[in-house]
């Protein structure tokens, strides 16, 4: 199973799916809108679909709650 980076990591967190599917979605729309600039915040998105397309589903829903950030332990 691919593993994140912490980039990558903050990449999944922002594109705010709920699964493996909604991510994609929502990052290559993203990617649209992003100007030429923005290579390496392209070539970082690209890293996460990547890795999204070659796992499966069950992998994500295994993958998904070390992605998020757990507030609740921080608050205390």
């Amino acid at each position: 199973m691919p593993t994140f980076t912490f980039e990558e990591t903050e990449i999944l967190c922002i594109s705010n799916g709920e699964t493996r599917e909604e991510h994609i979605f929502f990052l290559e729309r993203m990617k649209v809108y992003l100007p030429d600039e923005e290579a390496e915040l392209k070539n970082l998105i690209d890293s996460v679909l990547g890795k999204l397309t070659q796992m499966t589903d069950a992998q994500f829903v295994e993958l998904k709650p070390s992605l998020i950030s757990d507030f609740d332990e921080q608050e205390e």
